[in-house]
């Protein structure tokens, strides 16, 4: 799963510096900035809970969750699936021939007894 990182939208939306973020909310300046920058996958809850209180925004809108590379994911696992399902049918045809070869030949014993159950 991807999170997006909307922080910098949503200061640009409201007109925001970093500073005044900053002096307002008591994070530093460096952690703002690489919120901003994007340059932290992390970041302490905390910290977003008073970014969001400070913004009048929930946390949903400053990380939001994106699904693209999980359905990319999807596809290449299929592929990979496809793949192993030919590769166990190849298998199961090179077993099957073996078997077929193993297979006695007198098999009337099994003709006459479907044919016995039949007839009753």
């Amino acid at each position: 799963m991807q999170y997006d990182n909307n922080f910098s939208k949503i200061l640009g939306v409201k007109r925001l510096k970093i500073s005044r973020v900053s002096k307002d909310t008591g994070i530093s300046t460096a952690i703002i900035r690489n919120f901003y920058y994007d340059r932290r996958s992390r970041m302490r809850l905390d910290a977003m809970i008073i970014l969001c209180e400070y913004l009048d925004i929930t946390l949903d809108d400053l990380i939001e969750r994106t699904y693209e590379e999980e359905l990319l994911g999807i596809e290449e696992k299929s592929k990979e699936i496809e793949e192993i399902n030919k590769r166990i049918d190849k298998v199961w045809d090179e077993t099957r021939k073996w078997y077929i070869w193993t297979i006695p030949l007198d098999w009337e014993w099994l003709i006459d007894w479907e044919y016995q159950e039949a007839a009753i």
